[in-house]
């Protein structure tokens, strides 16, 4: 007999979230990756445009005056030595002081003036710009994709966290049950229940055909063979060599062996050494909440 989780819906819903998180975070990590090799340093980025700027608006008169270009290389290095040399001689009285302040200045005003008016060419300029506008739009449509979808990411973590609150709400009314208490086929239908509340589908095991496994829980591509046990002993180490010789024989990935009684040191260390899960009174609360995972 095989069970579906009540709470199917819910489950299914919770897949769809996750993986969409997951999507979105490889997503993320490739914008992320991207931006690190398109976007140059922000500082850089904003001299080049400004420089770029600058000479568009220094050379464009030069379109109407021929002579444009060549009275600003004259007149700005002239019109910053004056400059220089009157604030030299006024702060310093000495004339000399001025005049190397002044050719100091003529020197960088050239100097300024220059790749202004000639770098790059006027057949580059337009096309620099325009490459470095569309760089700029490039990152800007980068940066916005990033936002949004930092902004899908969390709407999606907020709704799975939402609906892991209401499965673990789910499982902790089971919980409020005397479940230490339970035996016999009491006990394999609570955890039969269990399971499906932590959204596996299950299948009743036939006890004739292999008395080591009572039930088999699916998630998703995942199974897992598992022996319910109630004694009041502990469980031996021949308990967990039978869950594991029937294991193959149904196809399974893993094998737990659930009790709401305890286990003996050698059933441990058997089930430690073959990658057995043993989930016993100890830490049945921490399995019921999702903490182990079968």
């Amino acid at each position: 007999m095989q069970l579906v989780p009540q709470d199917f819906e819910l489950e299914r819903q919770l897949e769809f979230v996750e993986a969409a998180i997951a999507r979105l975070e490889r997503q993320q990590d490739e914008l992320f990756a991207e931006q690190r090799r398109q976007v140059r340093p922000a500082w850089t980025e904003r001299q080049r445009r400004r420089y770029l700027r600058v000479a568009q608006r220094l050379r464009a008169p030069g379109a109407r005056y021929e002579l444009w270009s060549s009275g600003v290389i004259l007149l700005l290095p002239a019109a910053v030595a004056a400059v220089a040399f009157i604030v030299a001689h006024l702060t310093s009285a000495s004339a000399g002081v001025g005049l190397i302040a002044s050719a100091v200045a003529a020197v960088v005003g050239a100097l300024i003036a220059a790749p202004l008016l000639f770098i790059p060419s006027a057949a580059r300029l337009s096309e620099a710009r325009r490459k470095l506008d569309a760089e700029h739009e490039r990152i800007a449509a980068l940066e916005q994709a990033i936002q949004a979808t930092n902004e899908h990411l969390r709407k999606y973590v907020v709704e799975r966290d939402s609906l892991r609150a209401t499965a673990r709400g789910r499982r902790i009314q089971l919980l409020k049950r005397d479940w230490r208490a339970l035996r016999g086929q009491d006990w394999v239908d609570y955890v039969a229940e269990m399971l499906l509340a932590l959204g596996a589908v299950v299948q009743f095991a036939h006890r004739e055909e292999n008395p080591a496994i009572d039930l088999v829980a699916e998630f998703g591509p995942r199974r897992v063979a598992i022996q319910t046990n109630s004694s009041t002993d502990a469980l031996t180490e021949a308990a967990v060599r039978a869950l594991l010789a029937a294991q193959d024989k149904h196809r399974c990935h893993a094998a737990a062996l659930v009790t709401n009684g305890r286990f003996q040191a050698a059933a441990k260390r058997l089930a430690g050494e073959r990658q057995c899960l043993l989930i016993g009174v100890d830490n049945f609360e921490r399995f019921a909440l999702g903490e182990l995972r079968l």
